[in-house]
């Protein structure tokens, strides 16, 4: 009885009639080999696909994050400018305080005394 030899071949056959056909044998030895170079590209592919996906994914990410930091900044210019026209109200209020201060101590000053 024959023994029949480990391996495969690959055929590649053009559509047309007039394209070249192509066989690629792998037997014996050769086919582990074979099959562990197709499994290991294999993997390699599925790992670039997944980085591209992830990559595109991060990106949109950081397109929204990006969003968010204009908005954060913006929200930051005006509490800023708030805070500094707040600072600027309560040196006038204190000011108008101090004149009021002296007004009324030149009030009392220039004031009849009260049991006359």
């Amino acid at each position: 009885m024959a023994r029949i030899h480990e391996g495969f071949t690959i055929a590649v056959i053009p559509h047309s009639a007039h394209g070249k056909r192509r066989e690629l044998r792998v037997s014996g030895a050769g086919a582990p080999l074979f099959r562990t170079a197709v499994v290991l590209v294999a993997i390699a592919i599925a790992a670039s696909v997944y980085i591209s996906v992830s990559g595109a994914v991060g990106q949109s990410r950081q397109a929204v994050l990006n969003r968010r930091i204009e908005s954060l900044e913006d929200s930051l210019a005006i509490a800023a400018d708030i805070s500094t026209r707040l600072a600027s109200i309560e040196e006038k209020l204190e000011e108008i305080r101090a004149t009021r201060r002296v007004i009324e101590n030149l009030a009392t000053q220039g004031a009849p005394p009260a049991d006359q």
